[in-house]
């Protein structure tokens, strides 16, 4: 259980770009702190209870003070268990909106393997932990601690390769204050449809395969914020299914106009960053892979 605040800390982190707040360590660790306490006052009074393995040695001495607290240490593993994956889970599918709100490709600037790999072993742990409680010899016990050491040399490898596109400094918008839509410093909406619409249309900014929110929004003169919500009550979308939109419009021109072309010139010159994001975007806004697209126009 003591490795449950860490490695929630670990995946709120990384998808936030900072530590957890004193408060939710406290909230994390107080009933564990509570349980130890309480757990050594029984102890001094009632005594220890038999070292038990499995659920069949717990029956004989179920009464005893000291084992009921026992039982409800493995209650609280399952408790903490079940915060662990539900609470990632979360966090995982927060910052994955938190990019599409702020980037235009995803590919590029972050990946979500590692995300399900610890959270694979991390269950593998937790399984293995709460049988190993209920019905377990030695080679269970030695199971659940390879299991743990697993774990841990996971995640010091992950935390060390994985880098988080966000920090202190550049918070994810989920984090962040809402935006005042009536404030006077900010532009109206129908100004910045327009600008927005020059950038995208005579600039044509989306063909920067690593466009950013922050470079839109330098050039619109507003906050991340606001421009988010902008998109959402003008356009009805995020930032990256904008862009994206943009790119795939462009690129069923030029196979309109160019047949022959080949696709990597074309998703390259459209602001792709890869074949794999160019055919499920153009497949997710048409309905037909570029392959498919292309073979119609023949």
């Amino acid at each position: 259980m003591l490795l449950t605040p860490i490695f929630y800390n670990y995946v709120y982190a990384v998808t936030t770009g900072h530590c957890m707040r004193w408060k939710r360590w406290v909230a994390l660790y107080a009933p564990l702190v509570l349980l130890f306490v309480g757990h050594r006052i029984v102890q001094h009074y009632f005594g220890s209870a038999p070292f038990v393995a499995s659920l069949d040695e717990i029956r004989p001495y179920w009464s005893h003070p000291e084992l009921m607290v026992r039982v409800l240490t493995f209650f609280m593993r399952i408790g903490y268990g079940i915060f662990m994956v539900v609470g990632t889970y979360v966090n995982y599918k927060r910052y994955q909106s938190d990019l599409e709100k702020d980037f235009s490709t995803i590919s590029s600037r972050s990946t979500f393997g590692w995300m399900y790999f610890t959270i694979l072993l991390y269950i593998i742990y937790f399984v293995l932990s709460v049988v190993s409680y209920v019905d377990g010899d030695m080679s269970m016990h030695l199971l659940v601690f390879l299991s743990s050491v697993i774990l841990n040399i996971a995640l010091a490898f992950f935390g060390y390769a994985h880098k988080s596109v966000y920090s202190p400094d550049f918070e994810p918008l989920s984090q962040l204050e809402p935006a005042v839509t009536n404030s006077e410093s900010q532009v109206p909406y129908q100004k910045m449809e327009q600008r927005f619409k020059f950038l995208c249309n005579s600039e044509q900014i989306w063909r920067n395969s690593e466009l950013a929110a922050t470079d839109v929004i330098a050039h619109l003169n507003t906050n991340r914020t606001y421009f988010s919500q902008f998109l959402q009550d003008v356009y009805k979308t995020n930032f990256r299914t904008c862009i994206n939109t943009y790119r795939v419009s462009e690129a069923q021109k030029m196979i309109r106009e160019n047949p022959n072309m080949n696709m990597i010139d074309i998703y390259v010159q459209c602001g792709f960053a890869s074949s794999s994001s160019f055919n499920e975007w153009f497949k997710k806004i048409t309905g037909k892979s570029p392959s498919e697209y292309k073979e119609e126009l023949l």
